[in-house]
């Protein structure tokens, strides 16, 4: 595609026709959202796109999201995490994978330490025999390459890697490359909130949905989470109050709440009943109170709340194709 400037729009350079209209239409019905990778190209205005049909994302592709934080032992140069993509691109290679794109969103830089996320979507030729069990090999392999970036002094090829580490942590994610944003609304001062974050990653996993959580940055708060929320395909909220006579106000929550029902984006709002009950929710909750709110319990296990979390993330999800 390229862009034209006069009209404001991206236009095929040629019409398209590969693999065909009517096999096109076959492998991508209209109306409903479908998985890409883009890479735009500022200087000649061009976009290339290249499609991957829901077959392929559900059997064949696979996003790699790597966390990763080197420190120096003593002062250094900027690069420590030089050769991490190709150790990782090498792994989904020696199982098959291409890789379609990767991201190197670094966070922290300097002499003395470095920390950033790799985002790496792949696809191979044919379908893994167990998805699920492949990925978590693939994640496993990812995170023991801490171990050898920690120990040792050379690669397997003959070049020399230092021992110039104090500390190294690798985490990695393998999981399905998802369709939809889903934005996450919720008190993250609950005890339980790595739990439920975890559990909402999983959840979004299975789902194909992609997680975002607010963090801090050093943007205008109100400016980041209007900017998120407009990025996201669908709004999922997390209500939690302590007991009744120790109740806090909600202005935040109900800030990007409003953020997303001004938008009209489908959206949810699940009310914690371990310590209120639904019909207390209903006389507090001023927006949307019946229409779009239900009620988990976060007193359940790690499974049942899983699962409640999956049966609100497929209603959203339900919206956004009607949509």
């Amino acid at each position: 595609m390229r862009y034209h400037a006069e009209s404001q729009e991206l236009r095929f350079a040629q019409e398209v026709d590969y693999p065909g209209a009517t096999k096109l239409r076959t492998v991508f019905p209209p109306d409903i959202p479908h998985l890409a990778v883009a890479t735009f190209q500022p200087a000649e205005h061009v976009l290339r796109v290249v499609p991957i049909p829901e077959e392929v994302r559900r059997t064949r592709s696979v996003m790699i999201e790597v966390a990763y934080d080197f420190r120096a032992r003593g002062a250094s140069v900027p690069g420590l995490s030089k050769g991490l993509i190709a150790d990782v691109a090498s792994i989904a290679g020696e199982r098959g994978f291409n890789i379609l794109s990767i991201i190197n969103k670094t966070r922290e830089f300097s002499v003395r330490e470095e920390r950033g996320k790799l985002r790496i979507v792949a696809v191979r030729a044919e379908s893994m025999e167990s998805p699920g069990k492949d990925r978590r090999a693939i994640r496993r392999e990812i995170e023991r390459l801490a171990t050898d970036w920690r120990e040792a002094t050379g690669r397997p090829d003959g070049t020399e890697r230092p021992q110039r580490f104090s500390y190294v942590s690798i985490s990695a994610r393998c999981t399905r490359p998802a369709v939809h944003r889903l934005f996450i609304s919720m008190n993250f001062r609950h005890p339980r909130e790595p739990n439920l974050k975890a559990l909402l990653t999983l959840a979004c996993a299975k789902c194909g949905f992609e997680p975002v959580f607010a963090e801090s940055y050093s943007d205008p708060a109100t400016d980041y989470v209007l900017r998120k929320v407009a990025q996201c395909d669908g709004f999922l909220q997390i209500l939690v109050e302590p007991k009744e006579e120790r109740s806090r106000r909600r202005t935040w929550l109900d800030f990007e709440y409003g953020a997303a029902s001004g938008r009209n984006m489908p959206r949810m709002r699940l009310v914690d009943v371990s310590v209120r009950p639904y019909a207390k929710w209903q006389e507090i909750v001023d927006i949307d109170r019946d229409r779009f709110s239900r009620e988990i319990d976060l007193s359940l296990g790690d499974r049942e709340v899983r699962r409640a979390f999956q049966r609100a993330i497929r209603e959203i999800g339900r919206r956004i194709g009607r949509g």
